[in-house]
């Protein structure tokens, strides 16, 4: 099963992977001027893991350790998989066809795994309005701050926002968007979150 789902993924470029049992799967094509990346899965639960949900848990098995690169380096096998992606995005893993992808029973649980870490964490390397998404550098030299407050000018312009429009936020972070649009610009903002910690601090 394994042989057959990294023959399916991988097709441009080289990739050895040693399983937990010992096996040794060659997939691709190596050229002179580009020898196979080797990892290794190092036991049967990462394994899993990668099988049911690829794009997410493969960076979180190397994190864990469950997934190790021994020829090769972490951006080569980022690389290697960017190159596939279009070959396994439909897949979403070996069974993913049985479930939703994110189902509304555990949608909570998602985002309380990933954003309900305490609110100091984040100020470690958020601006101080907290906002988690990209931020918007029109030049050299700006600060994480200035590309914040530039993101936020920048989508109220897009949007057009005026005094008294009615804005819904959803994933709305810690409200910083919406105290933006709401105090600057006269909107009437309503932001949704499923982030008891975020709810809390905003």
């Amino acid at each position: 099963m394994l042989e057959r789902l990294l023959h399916s993924v991988v097709r441009d470029g080289a990739l050895v992977v040693r399983a937990p049992d010992g096996k040794v799967y060659s997939v691709g094509g190596a050229t002179e001027a580009e020898a196979p990346l080797i990892v290794h899965i190092r036991d049967h639960a990462t394994l899993a893991r990668i099988a049911r949900r690829p794009t997410l848990a493969a960076g979180e098995a190397y994190m864990d350790g469950g997934l190790v690169i021994e020829r090769g380096s972490l951006y080569e096998f980022l690389a290697l998989m960017t190159r596939n992606l279009h070959h396994f995005m439909p897949r979403r893993g070996l069974f993913g066809w049985l479930r939703p992808k994110n189902p509304r029973a555990a949608a909570r649980r998602n985002a309380a795994h990933h954003y309900d870490l305490s609110a100091a964490f984040y100020r470690l390397f958020l601006d101080a309005d907290m906002q988690y998404s990209c931020a918007y550098f029109t030049g050299p030299g700006m600060s994480l701050e200035e590309a914040q407050a530039a993101k936020k000018r920048h989508l109220a312009a897009k949007l057009l926002i005026e005094p008294g429009h009615l804005v819904l936020d959803i994933g709305a972070g810690w409200g910083g968007l919406a105290l933006t649009l709401a105090g600057e610009h006269g909107a009437q903002v309503l932001g949704v979150t499923l982030s008891s910690e975020q709810l809390d601090a905003a």
